[in-house]
């Protein structure tokens, strides 16, 4: 007797062999008609933010597979995830606002199970560009440390408020003070309309009124701050938070450039409008020409 190869296969090769020879599907499925294995599961090959700026809606690229329908994301340190209409199989677009957790994470899940899970991006700290007429300042500002503070002051920025402001208040080996008025009228200040309501004060949080940083001006109510800020052109630590009773002034960023222009400002000459109630006036305007939010 002849024995046949397929004879001489284990028991488990020889049903796979003999389903070959019929041509048959032995179970199993998940093959198109040239037996080429189909994969349904959604992928994520790329995922690439067109920018990440504090506060702004940002876009997010996903090129993969399946992406068309039934996938879902999640974007933790972003707000407001949602994705662009028009989108692919094998591209989406997503939208959301970086918070001041200052990362995002992109994930995407599909049927209740979570597929991708990025790696963190870094968000850059916010930045204002402020151009004056002694000079251009670049302010660096710390919302995951003083967040209600730091929206404050961009929504002043970004809504142009601050555009024609002047420095009214110049204290040599102190401070300089601006955001609050437009000029001189006679003996009194021109107040810029459109101030906002003011906000809870945010101190001793661990940053310190030093030479450079920026913080907000404020009454003797201690949540009075509205538009006005400062810029410490020393060290003026006595201005930080010391107890309950005397909680300082709100530090809320720094100057990253150029602190040379603070410099100038605080060697004008200035003078007193209408008697003690506005000291320290510069003779010449010092005039807040734009400020914005440039990162």
């Amino acid at each position: 007797m002849i024995t046949s190869p397929l004879h001489r296969l284990p028991r488990r090769a020889l049903a796979i062999a003999t389903c070959a020879l019929l041509l048959q599907a032995c179970g199993g499925g998940g093959s198109d008609d040239a037996g080429t294995p189909v994969a349904n599961n959604p992928t994520i090959t790329g995922v690439t933010p067109d920018r990440l700026s504090y506060g702004r809606l940002s876009t997010f690229t996903i090129t993969g597979t399946n992406l068309a329908s039934g996938v879902t994301f999640t974007a933790p340190g972003c707000d407001g995830v949602a994705v662009k209409a028009g989108g692919s199989a094998t591209q989406q677009e997503i939208t959301c606002t970086p918070n001041q957790a200052l990362s995002v994470r992109l994930t995407a899940s599909s049927g209740g199970a979570e597929f991708y899970s990025g790696p963190q991006q870094v968000v850059p700290k916010p930045r204002v560009t402020m151009t004056t007429t002694m000079g251009t300042i670049v302010i660096e500002l710390e919302p995951a440390v003083v967040k209600l503070t730091v929206d404050n002051f961009l929504a002043y920025a970004n809504a142009g408020f601050y555009n024609g402001t002047i420095f009214h208040r110049v204290v040599p080996g102190f401070v300089v003070q601006g955001g609050g008025f437009t000029g001189v009228a006679g003996t009194t200040l021109t107040a810029q309309a459109g101030a906002r309501a003011a906000i809870a004060l945010e101190t001793n949080k661990g940053l310190s009124n030093t030479r450079g940083t920026i913080a907000m001006a404020r009454t003797t109510a201690f949540d009075s701050a509205t538009s006005q800020f400062f810029f410490n052109s020393v060290d003026n630590l006595f201005l930080n938070y010391q107890n309950a009773a005397s909680p300082g002034y709100a530090v809320f960023g720094r100057i990253v450039s150029d602190l040379a222009v603070i410099d100038a400002m605080s060697a004008v000459a200035t003078r007193t409008v209408a008697a003690n109630v506005y000291e320290n006036v510069p003779v010449t305007n010092i005039v807040v020409q734009t400020a914005a939010q440039t990162l």
